[in-house]
C-alpha cells in the first residue's frame, strides 16, 4: 500500500512540473499551444507519423483536406493578319496631255478590318497595250513613288495587283507629237521657289 502511494505522489509531481510520458509512434503528440485549464497550457494533438514540411507544420493533404489546385494560365493567341479585300487607284482616270506630262499614281489597299494602307511600292504594275505610256523611273529606282509618263497617243489600261486582288484605271494619252510650250506657272515659278525666292 505504501508503494502504491509513493507511485501516486511521483505521478502528481511529474504532472505539476509539466512533464509527460513520450507516446509511442502512431499516437498523438503535441503540435501547438492550446490553453486547457487555468495556469497550464497544452498543445493540440497531431499524429506523430503525419508528414510535415520543412518548418514542422503538417504538409498539405496531411489533414485529409487536400492541396489547392492552380488555375490554368491562358495561352496568348497571336492576332490574325488582316486580309486585303480591295485595291483602289488614285486618280481613277489618268490623262496625259503632252509629251512632258507626268502623273503620280497611288495604290491604296483596304482590309477586312476597315484599315487602309499605301501599297504603291508593293503592287505589281502592268500597262496594256504597251507603248502608250510607261512607268517613269527617277531617283530611288523601283522604290521611288509611282509616276506614269506618255510615250505615244492612245488609250491603255493600268493594272495594279497585290496577291490575288487587283484594280484597273484607264489611261488616255494625247498631244505627244506637239512640242510642249514653256509655262511660267509650271516651269519658271518652281525654279524661283527652289532658289528661295517667293
Amino acid at each position: 500500500m505504501a508503494v502504491c502511494g509513493c507511485a501516486w505522489i511521483v505521478a502528481l509531481m511529474a504532472m505539476s512540473v509539466g512533464g509527460a510520458p513520450v507516446d509511442a509512434p502512431g499516437t498523438e503528440v503535441a503540435a501547438g499551444p492550446t490553453k486547457t485549464m487555468p495556469g497550464r497550457t497544452e498543445t493540440p494533438a497531431v499524429r506523430a507519423d503525419a508528414p510535415t514540411d520543412q518548418g514542422g507544420a503538417p504538409a498539405d493533404g496531411a489533414d485529409g483536406a487536400g492541396s489547392s489546385q492552380r488555375e490554368p494560365v491562358a495561352k496568348k493567341v497571336p492576332a490574325a493578319e488582316p486580309k486585303l479585300v480591295r485595291l483602289s487607284i488614285y486618280p481613277p482616270r489618268i490623262a496625259l496631255e503632252h509629251q512632258a506630262d507626268v502623273q503620280r499614281v497611288l495604290i491604296v489597299g483596304t482590309y477586312d478590318t476597315g484599315q487602309t494602307r499605301h501599297l504603291s511600292r508593293k503592287a505589281k504594275i502592268t500597262i496594256e497595250p504597251g507603248g502608250i505610256c510607261g512607268r517613269a523611273i527617277g531617283e530611288g529606282g523601283r522604290d521611288a513613288p509611282l509616276f506614269i509618263e506618255p510615250r505615244a497617243n492612245g488609250k491603255a489600261t493600268l493594272r495594279a495587283t497585290v496577291g490575288d486582288v487587283s484594280a484597273e484605271a484607264p489611261v488616255v494619252v494625247s498631244g505627244v507629237e506637239a512640242p510642249r510650250l514653256v509655262s511660267f506657272r509650271n516651269d519658271v515659278i518652281p525654279v524661283f521657289m527652289k532658289a528661295g525666292c517667293n
